[in-house]
């Protein structure tokens, strides 16, 4: 992606692409110039990436007599939406809050279309993922206890059945003893429940 943005980086005064991310890699572009980039230009940045007219579930919203635009690019993730990318032309103040979204993979389905808001505050709170477990598949641990209430069976199972949903504890392993322990207190909280 980024050899593919050098030739757009070129056309702008200031220009950065860093990678950024854990597990699953994503570039940061900044870009600046004295005037307003055209619309084509940015047309030509969204459609880099996988933001371009007529891609499947992407928010847009564009003002062209004050050089705002905005697209944001939404995947279904289980029974949440979440971020893909995200591309803000002009007022970048929501940055920050959109980019959290991104990085901590949170459901974004509640916002609907006030993901295109300019504010630099998020338009409703950010549920936090939680403390991390898996670096590797970016899974905290809501995620995990909330996955295990729904997996059966003696704790080597319901961790398969983890793994496989989430893909946590299947890359480099690390995390496999914390796994192993929030599985094990998932059964005996299921069995004190069972008996309450």
């Amino acid at each position: 992606l980024r050899q593919h943005l050098a030739p757009v980086m070129r056309g702008f005064g200031y220009a950065s692409c860093v990678p950024f991310g854990h597990g699953e890699h994503g570039v940061l572009l900044r870009l600046a110039a004295t005037a307003p980039p055209t619309p084509e230009v940015v047309a030509a940045i969204e459609a880099l990436f996988g933001l371009g007219a007529g891609q499947p579930q992407v928010l847009r919203y564009e003002d062209r007599r004050h050089g705002q635009r905005r697209a944001i690019g939404l995947q279904r993730a289980g029974a949440d939406t979440q971020l893909r990318a995200f591309v803000l032309a002009g007022d970048t103040r929501a940055e920050g809050w959109i980019k959290a979204l991104l990085l901590q993979h949170l459901p974004a389905q509640a916002f609907g279309s006030l993901l295109l808001s300019p504010n630099a505050q998020a338009p409703q709170a950010l549920v936090p993922a939680g403390r991390q477990v898996c670096t590797c598949s970016n899974v905290g641990e809501p995620a995990i206890v909330e996955a295990l209430a729904s997996c059966d069976g003696p704790p080597a199972q319901r961790l398969a059945q983890l793994q496989d949903r989430l893909k946590c504890g299947t890359n480099c392993g690390s995390c496999l003893p914390e796994l192993r322990r929030l599985a094990q207190a998932g059964v005996a909280a299921a069995s004190t429940a069972a008996v309450a």
